[in-house]
């Protein structure tokens, strides 16, 4: 079950991917197995965040996106490479699995002013 808003990105090669927060708090990601056509299956991508999910495009095209931790601090992770038609790597944490997902980080994100 969905319990935010559905964020939306497009990846360099052209797929849709959706991510959004679960009964549990957790982010949700779902890709395009090939533009303009179907989809893969729900990825459990870890975390508790407690807000919608906004999702944004890097200059070089990679994936980027943001939440609101359990602790008001605003988390975010990124793609680390840009792919045009396989799935990106994501940053690993140390509970990350072996296959290439979003990640939330280990610390809140920083900001320099």
């Amino acid at each position: 079950v969905i319990t935010s808003n559905i964020a939306i990105g497009r990846s360099p090669g052209g797929r849709l991917e959706i991510f959004v927060r679960g009964t549990d708090g957790a982010v949700y990601h779902k890709w395009q197995t090939a533009p303009n056509s179907g989809w893969s299956d729900w990825a459990s991508e870890g975390g508790v965040i407690t807000s919608n999910i906004a999702v944004g495009r890097n200059a070089d095209g990679r994936l980027e996106f943001f939440a609101r931790g359990t602790d008001n601090a605003l988390w975010h992770n990124w793609q680390t490479r840009v792919f045009a038609e396989v799935r990106a790597e994501m940053p690993e944490t140390k509970a990350a699995a072996t296959k290439p997902r979003l990640r939330l980080p280990t610390v809140p994100a920083s900001y320099e002013s």
